[in-house]
């Protein structure tokens, strides 16, 4: 019995169910590295990402640049179908219901600064319409989404960490959340 319940909650706790849906910045298509050094005054791009779908139509969100030393080009979305631009905020809309992790857009940016003192600077996928992220389920829900982000700097040691930020908030309105 000891057994059986070890397993079960071993799978239970790698079940892709039993993650929320992502909205991540990566330095690379296959969304696993959320930081990267970047030389200054070259172009990098950074990959949006929508993870652990369990189904999903649309995504909206915007990026926030928590530094003023990125120029960004844009975006480029492929041939998704999408409302507004990444930076004051995005819905884009996929082909059918997708499942999983696929890549949404593509982010241009540059590097302005050449400080020699280290920093490490981040955009962050945040909400437009909502405080957080929100994506539209196969079911026709708007559900909100985990925001990732993208941290860089000259050095890369200052930055490799991909965990995703914690928001303050008040015991009321974690409670409000089950009501």
């Amino acid at each position: 019995m000891k057994r059986f319940l070890l397993v079960f909650l071993a799978a239970a706790i790698v079940s892709p169910a039993a993650r929320a849906d992502l909205i991540g910045l990566y330095s690379d298509p296959t969304g696993t590295i959320c930081a990267a050094p970047t030389t200054p005054f070259v172009v990098h791009t950074v990959y949006v990402i929508h993870q652990f779908s369990t189904g999903a139509t649309q995504s909206s969100w915007r990026v926030t640049n928590d530094a003023s030393v990125m120029l960004s080009f844009g975006s480029s979305c492929g041939q998704l179908t999408i409302q507004g631009d990444a930076f004051s905020g995005i819905t884009v809309f996929y082909p059918g219901c997708q499942t999983g992790s696929f890549l949404i857009c593509e982010l241009p940016f540059f590097n302005t600064s050449t400080d020699p003192v280290p920093g490490c600077y981040q955009l962050n996928v945040v909400g437009f319409n909502n405080p957080a992220p929100t994506f539209v389920d196969c079911g026709d829900n708007e559900l909100a989404a985990a925001g990732g982000f993208f941290s860089w700097d000259i050095d890369a040691d200052n930055c490799w960490d991909c965990t995703t930020p914690v928001e303050s908030t008040t015991w009321g309105r974690v409670k409000s959340l089950y009501r």
